[in-house]
């Protein structure tokens, strides 16, 4: 690595620190765009990793990587050695990612559904988001690992030591130590931990 690329990965997180993002325990790689609601809150524990460089992951991760909250009193929370990659993570309430998970290139994490769905067809697009209430938290216990394309949507909590297959759409429960795949997501077998 050439001395500046190294210079400004250890520098960016204190950089961020103007926007009121603690992030100086984090490694960040390529584009990463964070923005915030007033009053809301980013923890980011030690040794996390966000990447949307592509010399650094075996899959293309080349977009930009974005981290949101949309309102106040919204919550993401990312745990110690967790490693995401180019992936949108959106919370309108709270969004809990544990310890040493992995969350594989172009994910989509969210809390809410971003566009009321009880308004006329026609009033949708300008309908904003829906109320604060609808948004359910998720939940990504540690040791998990989420493969690339992955959405999670709202209300769904993965267990500790799951494996979800790639392109999957996870809407609900998936127990702990899972390998569970598709769309919806189901769990295929149970995982034997070493």
């Amino acid at each position: 690595m050439r001395y500046f690329d190294y210079l400004f990965t250890r520098l960016r997180p204190y950089l961020l620190l103007i926007k009121g993002v603690d992030t100086r325990g984090a490694y960040i790689y390529g584009a990463v765009r964070i923005r915030l609601a007033k009053g809301s809150k980013l923890i980011l524990h030690e040794k996390v990793v966000l990447n949307s460089k592509w010399t650094r992951n075996t899959l293309e991760s080349n977009s930009i990587m974005t981290i949101q909250t949309l309102s106040s009193s919204a919550l993401i929370k990312i745990g110690h050695d967790t490693g995401i990659s180019s992936t949108t993570i959106s919370a309108q309430k709270e969004i809990v990612i544990g310890s040493r998970v992995l969350v594989g290139a172009g994910c989509l994490i969210t809390d809410n559904d971003h566009h009321s769905i009880d308004s006329r067809p026609e009033l949708r697009r300008y309908a904003g988001l829906p109320p604060e209430d609808l948004a359910k938290p998720v939940i990504i216990e540690d040791d998990v690992f989420i493969g690339a394309r992955t959405i999670v949507l709202k209300g769904s909590v993965i267990g500790a030591g799951s494996v979800i297959g790639a392109g999957s759409v996870v809407a609900g429960t998936i127990p702990k130590n899972s390998l569970a795949a598709g769309n919806p997501c189901r769990v295929i077998r149970t995982i034997s931990p070493n």
